[in-house]
C-alpha cells in the first residue's frame, strides 16, 4: 500500500472524483476546488460563494451536484462549474422539513437525485426536474416507512429502530442500486432496497454488551457508539466499489472495510502517536495524528479503482491510499 498526501486544504469537507479531475468542498471557502487527478489546482467555483457548500455528486452526463447546507438549496454545474441551474430550493418545496439540511447526494442510474437531510432526519428522494418522490426515514418513534413515501404532512421522527435516523450523514449506492446509509449519531450504517426496503444494519450491539458486533447486516436490534473495529464511533462517510464498502468515523480516526453483506474487513489508521497501519488491520484501536496513514476527524471518502481518498478534515489535507 503507498499513501499519497495532498495538503493546503482550507477544511476539505467533501470529495468527489469525475470527469477525470477532483472535486473538493472548502467549508471555509465557500467554494469549490477544481484539481486535476495528481492534485493540480485547476480553479474554484463558482464566483459567487455558497453559504456552506457540503456535498459533491455527479450524473452520467459529467453534471455536477453541490449541496448548499445553509442555503438549503441543490445547484447544478457543468463539469468545469458552470452553474447550469439550481435544481431544487427549500422554498420550492410544499413542506417545511424538506430539504432543512442537505448534506450528500448520489444520482441513480435513472437520474433522480437522492439526498441525506441530516436536519429532518430523512433520506429524500426527486427527479431529475427537482420534483419530489418520496422519503424514508420513521413516522414516529416506533414506526418506519415501508419504501419510498410521499406523506409530507408530518415532519419524520427521529429514532433509534432499524429503518430510523439520528441526524444521518452520507449514503451511496452498490451496482444494483441497493443504498447504504451512514446513521452518524445512531453510530450504525444501514442498508436499503432501490425501492426503499430496509435491508439491514450493522455495527455494535447495544443489547450484547460493548463486545459484541454484528456479523452481517442484520434486521433487528439496536446500536451503540464503540470504539472497536466492527463498531463505529459517528460514521460520516462512506462508499462502495465492486465488492467493497468502506466507511469512515468522525468520532474515531479510522477507516473500516467491509464487504456488501456487511462482513468486516479490516480498518486502517493511526497505530501510535506516530506510526499508521501498513495495511488493513482486523483488531486494535486507532490513535489520531497528523503523520502521513493517520486522521484527525474526517469527513469524506471517494473510492476509484484501487484508491480510496480521504477528506482529512481537521488534517486540512486529502490522503490517497492505493493498493494496486
Amino acid at each position: 500500500m503507498q499513501i499519497g498526501v495532498a495538503s493546503g486544504f482550507k477544511g476539505p469537507l467533501a470529495i468527489h472524483i469525475a470527469n477525470d479531475k477532483i472535486y473538493i468542498s472548502e467549508w471555509s471557502q465557500h467554494q469549490i476546488a477544481i484539481c486535476d487527478l495528481s492534485f493540480k489546482f485547476l480553479k474554484s467555483f463558482p464566483d459567487q460563494k455558497l453559504k456552506t457548500p457540503h456535498g459533491i455528486s455527479s450524473d452520467s452526463e459529467d453534471r455536477i451536484y453541490v449541496t448548499e447546507y445553509d442555503g438549503r438549496a441543490i445547484h447544478q454545474f457543468s463539469s468545469d462549474g458552470k452553474l447550469i441551474k439550481t435544481l431544487i430550493t427549500a422554498e420550492a418545496l410544499t413542506a417545511p422539513w424538506l430539504l432543512s439540511g442537505p448534506v450528500k447526494t448520489v444520482v441513480d442510474k435513472e437520474g433522480n437525485l437522492l439526498l441525506i437531510d441530516f436536519n429532518s432526519d430523512s433520506l429524500q428522494k426527486f427527479s431529475k426536474d427537482g420534483k419530489f418522490l418520496g422519503w424514508i426515514g420513521a413516522h414516529s418513534p416506533d414506526r418506519v416507512t415501508s419504501g419510498w413515501s410521499q406523506d409530507i404532512s408530518k415532519r419524520p421522527s427521529r429514532g433509534f429502530i432499524p429503518g430510523a435516523f439520528d441526524h444521518p450523514n452520507a449514503l451511496c449506492l452498490d451496482k444494483n442500486e441497493n443504498i447504504y446509509v451512514a446513521d452518524t449519531e445512531n453510530n450504525r450504517i444501514q442498508k436499503f432496497s432501490k425501492d426503499g426496503k430496509f435491508l439491514g444494519w450493522i455495527g455494535s450491539k447495544r443489547d450484547q454488551g460493548h463486545g459484541a458486533f454484528t456479523s452481517r447486516f442484520e434486521m433487528t436490534g439496536e446500536a451503540q457508539s464503540s470504539l472497536f473495529p466492527r463498531g463505529f464511533f459517528s460514521p460520516i462517510c462512506l462508499d462502495v466499489e465492486a465488492d467493497s464498502l468502506i466507511v469512515g468515523e468522525f468520532g474515531h480516526p479510522r477507516i473500516q472495510k467491509f464487504s456488501l453483506e456487511g462482513e468486516f474487513q479490516g480498518w486502517l489508521g493511526g497505530i501510535s502517536w506516530d506510526q499508521s497501519a501498513e495495511n488493513w488491520k482486523m483488531d486494535g484501536l486507532s490513535a489520531p495524528g497528523n503523520h502521513k496513514g493517520m486522521f484527525f476527524h474526517l469527513y469524506d471518502l471517494r473510492i476509484r479503482g484501487s484508491k480510496i481518498f480521504v477528506a482529512d478534515t481537521y488534517n486540512s489535507r486529502v490522503q490517497v491510499f492505493d493498493f494496486s
